[in-house]
């Protein structure tokens, strides 16, 4: 009997190694002949499809990641599911024949079964109906509201837009001209009011609707037009340099390069005082086009808009990320309490609660082990004398009812203990999380990272 059990586990390590190889080499095979179609189909569109449709980058992640997905799909998974269906399958083989008097007997609870199922599913059926009709009046009572608004879903604006911002105002003005799809296209200082993330985005439109059309652009801001064909620099009237952004920043003594040069000095001088204000507001639009982090010897590192690195002194005593200031002694800065043991002292006042909510979960631990005895001792004493017998099943049965006593006592108490412990813990720090928003500065809260979503 045993060495039909080792043929049967050998048979079974053969077939399942046939089963994981045969199928993982066939979706190789099928996601390599995937992938050289994909790409010969790639190459045979129009180059316009690479400007409007597609980039490179797509390209290569669509290769290598959807084909990846689709290789998952039709490789070892597909023999999985087939030897789970057979399992399942097989299972209900052998309980039939096997058992086919009890499966008889089972057939019977099938109605019954089918009928409660039927039962629920129209219960939940309606539920779900009267939940879609709750949100289809309060969609239609909205709309009756807004309706019955004299400017319905119109905007407020003031007269001449007075109301609007003058970055709304540009995006507006962008957005009329792309509508009407113009073949000459001007924008004269296009994003000069807005900040660094929106003219990012809006520049990324730009690139994209300026295909295929003439556009003159005219721009102070030099990364407007780091991306056009031609860049005309114009001095006193008259053109100076013209070419490519790659071509002109070659000549470091150009008016180009000067301008660059200029403009990045500019943002070196006004970076510097905002880092030596004090616990001064930071600027939203600066804070996101520049890469800070500190470094050891009180450097601040940023990327400046036409990809020249510098560094610039921070004094030693402030916090990149401008929240507050720290104070630096010769000792350097003293060691963050443990996690952990700053919870352990916020919890101290809930010190009883929970050492009876542990003597509560070790006695729960306890019951376990203790009624395996117990039973074990019980199945003991049923082959001991008839005289004998009767005594011992009492006292057995009498534990297995104190045990169930005790486990209907401490697996509550367990619980509930520990969850008032939990509770208050997260109270109080609930309020001193709270308490320490309310007390940080005006430039704490222009930080991305402390937006209200990231609070709550």
């Amino acid at each position: 009997a045993v060495l039909n059990f080792v043929y049967l586990g050998i048979g079974a390590a053969v077939i399942s190694f046939l089963q994981v190889s045969c199928w993982t080499i066939t979706g190789e095979r099928q996601a390599s002949l995937i992938r050289s179609e994909y790409l010969k189909s790639v190459l045979r569109q129009d180059i316009s499809f690479f400007d409007t449709e597609m980039t490179t980058g797509q390209v290569v992640s669509k290769m290598s990641g959807d084909i990846v997905l689709v290789q998952d799909a039709i490789g070892e998974k597909v023999g999985k599911f087939q030897n789970l269906v057979a399992a399942f399958l097989g299972g209900f083989i052998v309980g039939f024949v096997k058992g086919w008097i009890l499966s008889l007997v089972m057939l019977a609870c099938v109605p019954p079964i089918l009928f409660a199922a039927g039962v629920v599913a129209k219960v939940l059926s309606k539920i779900s109906s009267r939940g879609q009709a709750s949100y289809s009046n309060a969609g239609n009572i909205v709309e009756q509201t807004i309706g019955a608004i004299k400017t319905g879903y119109d905007t407020m604006v003031g007269q001449r837009g007075a109301q609007l911002s003058g970055g709304q105002k540009q995006r507006i003005a962008i957005a009329r001209a792309i509508i009407k799809n113009p073949r000459i296209l001007l924008l004269d200082e296009a994003t000069s009011a807005l900040d660094v993330e929106s003219e990012r985005i809006v520049q990324e439109a730009l690139d994209r609707i300026m295909v295929d059309r003439t556009t003159l652009v005219v721009a102070h801001r030099l990364t407007t037009v780091r991306n056009v064909d031609c860049i005309s620099v114009i001095q006193q009237g008259k053109i100076v340099q013209q070419g490519s952004h790659d071509e002109l920043i070659l000549n470091l003594d150009g008016a180009y390069s000067q301008l660059i040069l200029l403009q990045e000095s500019h943002v070196e001088q006004k970076m510097d005082h905002r880092l030596s204000a004090s616990r001064s507001s930071t600027s939203l639009s600066l804070k996101r086009s520049i890469s800070a982090s500190l470094g050891n010897n009180n450097e601040l590192s940023c990327t400046l808009p036409f990809g020249l690195p510098s560094t610039i002194e921070m004094p030693g005593e402030y916090d990149t990320h401008g929240n507050n200031q720290k104070e630096k002694n010769g000792e350097g800065e003293a060691p963050k309490k443990d996690p952990m043991v700053r919870l352990a002292i916020l919890n101290k006042p809930e010190v009883p609660i929970l050492i009876l909510g542990s003597l509560a979960a070790a006695v729960h631990g306890v019951i376990f082990p203790v009624f395996g005895l117990v039973i074990s001792s019980a199945i003991k004493s049923l082959y001991e004398p008839a005289d004998k017998l009767r005594s011992d099943t009492s006292f057995w049965g009498m534990m297995c009812f104190v045990m169930g006593i005790i486990s209907v006592i401490t697996i509550p108490a367990e619980f509930l203990l520990f969850g008032i412990a939990g509770g208050k813990l997260i109270e109080r720090i609930r309020a001193l999380s709270f308490q320490s928003i309310v007390h940080q500065e005006v430039a704490w809260f222009d930080d991305p990272r402390n937006s209200r979503c990231v609070q709550l």
